[in-house]
């Protein structure tokens, strides 16, 4: 089979070619690798260096503050321990005791969790879906109410509640967190828009109520949106510190508390202790996160049913 020169150019070049490319994709998934190397080790290495020092006794911590627990350091031999983790428990932070803290906090974060869920979704809904004198108007209007940065308006607010008698309750809490709609808001709203109108339509044409439609049609393609923006609102509300330290001084959450405690074992130079009680109030948000992932999988989050 003969092929000329020009064709023999081609398809040398062609090879020239994939042979670079090949190089530079080789290239690329390195940089890749390396990248996500350096951002795992950068991600899990305070929580694997919490896990160890919570281990090990305060002797072992500071004769090896690196190093694997349970190990003989000059001669001294050391061993696993989970005393830290039981001296956690049994601290207190004024009245309340890690269980109460832990109780306190679960109550306000899934209270004020499904409040905002359920006004987030039906104002987004609402807003989105139905026309109305006005509605363009009140989305502005709490868009507006979205920029105006909280820590401006703390001294009116605690006045407020103090006033009001919703200071140092677990309500007025709840309340502080339910009363701005934010981001969960924004991301329903634009959700809601990309689902079709029609199959509302058909609904009620087959008789079905405005409710109807809403829980039954189009909440249902929400689900996904709903999860996860229950996932990031569980650890905004579970982990804040500043809103409870500032309202709630007689009832600690387990963000005060923990850091509270923190401090005060901190400064007393047990800070095994101090990792094991940071552990400790870690362990509902990985629990959390786990059950809601396993529910999000293979559901869609970013858009709906297109007409």
């Amino acid at each position: 089979m003969n092929i000329d020169k020009k064709t023999l150019k081609k398809v040398n070049r062609l090879e020239n070619k994939m042979e670079k490319r090949s190089k530079g994709e080789t290239i690329f998934l390195w940089t890749l690798c390396v990248v996500f190397a350096i951002y795992t080790i950068t991600l899990f290495y305070p929580l694997y260096w919490a896990i160890i020092s919570s281990l090990k006794s305060t002797r072992e911590f500071f004769k090896s503050p690196y190093a694997l627990p349970g190990r003989n350091i000059d001669g001294e031999q050391f061993y696993i321990t989970f005393e830290n983790f039981k001296e956690a428990m049994q601290v207190k932070v004024g009245k309340s005791n890690i269980v109460q803290m832990f109780g306190n906090s679960l109550f306000i974060t899934f209270f004020a969790l499904i409040i905002a869920l359920m006004e987030c979704t039906m104002t987004g809904y609402v807003l989105s879906m139905y026309k109305f004198p006005g509605s363009k108007a009140i989305y502005n209007f709490m868009i507006l109410i979205m920029m105006i940065p909280l820590a401006g308006s703390t001294p009116s607010l605690y006045k407020f509640y103090c006033q009001t008698g919703l200071y140092d309750t677990r309500i007025g809490l709840i309340l502080l967190y339910t009363g701005g709609f934010g981001y969960p808001f924004m991301l329903l709203y634009n959700f809601f828009l990309g689902v079709s109108w029609s199959y509302g339509e058909a609904a009620m044409i087959d008789g079905a109520s405005d409710w109807g439609v809403f829980f039954k049609i189009m909440l249902p393609q929400a689900l996904g949106m709903e999860l996860a923006i229950a996932v990031m609102s569980f650890m905004g509300i579970y982990g804040d510190y500043t809103n409870p330290y500032l309202f709630l001084k007689s009832h600690p959450t387990l963000s005060v508390g923990i850091t509270t405690l923190s401090n005060r074992l901190q400064g007393q130079g047990r800070y095994p202790a101090a990792f094991a009680a940071m552990l400790i109030a870690c362990v509902p948000t990985w629990i959390f996160y786990i059950v809601t992932n396993k529910k999000m999988y293979g559901l869609k989050i970013d858009t709906g049913i297109k007409g």
